[in-house]
């Protein structure tokens, strides 16, 4: 199946049962799946790997792609921030746990400011 093709099937689960969907892939063609999610959504499904995993699949993508998602799993604001989605979803009257769509929605946590710089403090 393509990857983009697989990527969209996936919107339709959990982050947790993507990444258990996903589990026999090699590096290469995880990453590729992954290129076609959003990336919080890449970055959800990505922490359930161990982190030499994440290491390995993040290598073998495209830079500009792996960099942002790199970012999300990476960074301290953006573990806190994965906590909460499921936390809004319970409360809004969610049943289950939400669904990567339903997470693609969710606004992304602000970066995390360096003092005195202004820019992205470097956490992680």
């Amino acid at each position: 199946m393509p990857a983009e093709q697989a990527a969209a099937r996936l919107l339709g689960m959990t982050d947790r049962q993507a990444a258990e969907r996903l589990a026999p892939l090699s590096p290469r063609p995880l990453g590729d799946v992954l290129a076609h999610l959003p990336v919080p959504c890449a970055a959800r499904v990505l922490a359930w790997f161990a982190d030499a995993r994440r290491r390995a699949v993040l290598q073998r993508m495209r830079p500009e792609r792996a960099m942002p998602i790199r970012w999300h799993t990476e960074t301290a604001t953006y573990r806190l921030w994965l906590p909460t989605l499921a936390t809004e979803a319970a409360t809004s009257g969610a049943t289950s746990a939400p669904t990567l769509a339903e997470l693609a929605t969710a606004a992304p946590p602000p970066p995390a400011l360096t003092p005195g710089t202004g820019g992205p403090a470097a956490t992680g």
